[in-house]
């Protein structure tokens, strides 16, 4: 009995001191999308970078400007496209992997930032869509389960941009005869951001390219 419970303490000092793997230097995210839909939906996830993947079915209601404006919001009426999820139920019930190492159940803490230009509700008698490029910025910490009740296994910093679609649902006439929206979904698609190599060398290619047009303008 006391080599059983002796085990079992040994198992819960290493749980609670082995240190979580934490990256230091921010992680580009390059694909994926995050997706928030409805009026009470978090951020759904899935997200891809050097060395670094994670996916979340859903965390918490954030300080999102289209759950908070449009319910419903009216043509004519400036709204946001971005927002922030705080707190530690930013999402949940997902994998991740990072430098090879695979976790799964995982659940998500810390922050979520999207940044993202606001437009103006167009004037319409359906359904709209719109796009807006966004940024995203966050420090995500990933629990072996909700991370109300368990510990922090990883911490990473992200960035990333992209392109925003918001889908605003036509749900009638206000008192005015204006038309007004409800918010249906956002999708961010993230899109790879040209490394600096590559932007140099094509940099490079049109200097010489240039050089020669005018050579031979020139000699003409």
């Amino acid at each position: 009995m006391s080599r059983i419970l002796g085990g079992l303490c040994s198992l819960f000092l290493i749980v609670v001191f082995t240190p979580a793997l934490t990256r230091a230097d921010p992680i580009v995210v390059t694909s994926g999308n995050i997706m928030v839909s409805g009026l009470a939906g978090g951020p759904v996830f899935n997200l891809s970078g050097n060395n670094f993947s994670a996916t979340s079915l859903g965390g918490d209601t954030g300080n999102f400007a289209l759950q908070l404006f449009c319910v419903p919001c009216v043509a004519g009426q400036t709204v946001g496209a971005g927002g922030s999820f705080v707190g530690l139920q930013v999402g949940g019930g997902g994998t991740a992997t990072i430098n090879g190492m695979t976790f799964t159940n995982v659940g998500y803490s810390g922050n979520i930032s999207l940044g993202a230009n606001s437009f103006v509700v167009p004037s319409s008698l359906t359904n709209v869509t719109i796009t807006v490029p966004f940024t995203f910025t966050s420090n995500l910490n990933g629990c072996s389960g909700p991370c109300l009740i368990n510990p922090t296994v990883f911490t990473v910093q992200l960035v990333g941009s992209g392109t925003a679609t918001v889908e605003l649902n036509f749900s009638g006439l206000d008192q005015l005869g204006r038309p007004i929206f409800v918010f249906r979904k956002a999708t961010y698609q993230f899109e790879e951001v040209p490394e600096p190599a590559s932007i140099l060398l094509l940099g490079g290619g049109i200097a010489l390219l240039t050089a020669k047009l005018r050579r031979r303008t020139i000699g003409q």
